[in-house]
């Protein structure tokens, strides 16, 4: 079922038009944007992810916000390590064509030094639930994160029932989509 659901939601995601998802992201953006100012800190250090596909892209939020500073994911072995960047020149593709930081041009930063962390994934439920590519990159970094996690989709990647996770699954504090910003309160499964 799990790997039916990836089918299903990226086959979505990736139906969307390409000025429909320029559209999106701009809201999807916007919607971050708003998240980020009605914390009660400052965050300082955040992280967030480059597109890959048809993901929702951050990019024009990162732009903005250059009174932050971004650290982005690097697949090294079986875990994502983080650095900080700020220039398209800071990255390069990685093994799974995904743009990474360069670890001579970056500096690498602890993930808890991050307050906040936007996280993509193929499918969100409204309890925060996440289901990602099935490799768990994102699940093994977030395992002892502290700070707040975002989960970052199209609406047509929110499904209205409670995702099939495994015990190892990571469940997000927020979830943005274009139209709503959802704050999961019940994150455990009864």
């Amino acid at each position: 079922m799990r790997e039916q659901l990836r089918l299903d939601c990226r086959a979505k995601r990736d139906a969307i038009p390409v000025e429909e998802r320029t559209r999106l992201n701009q809201l999807i953006c916007q919607r971050a944007a708003l998240l980020l100012t009605e914390l009660s800190q400052p965050p300082g250090l955040v992280a967030v992810y480059r597109k890959f596909q048809s993901e929702a892209d951050l990019d024009s939020l990162i732009a903005k916000r250059t009174d932050l500073t971004w650290a982005y994911p690097k697949v090294v072995d079986h875990d994502l390590v983080f650095y900080r960047a700020s220039s398209d020149e800071d990255f390069t593709k990685g093994k799974f064509g995904i743009w990474e930081p360069l670890e001579n041009r970056c500096a690498p930063v602890s993930l808890n030094e991050c307050a906040v962390i936007f996280v993509p994934g193929i499918a969100f439920d409204r309890r925060g639930g996440r289901l990602g590519t099935g490799r768990g990159f994102y699940d093994r970094a977030l395992a002892h994160y502290r700070g707040i996690k975002v989960g970052v989709a199209f609406g047509c990647q929110v499904v209205d029932f409670d995702l099939p996770l495994a015990s190892h699954d990571v469940y997000m504090d927020y979830l943005i989509a274009e139209d709503y910003t959802l704050f999961p309160l019940e994150k455990k499964r009864d």
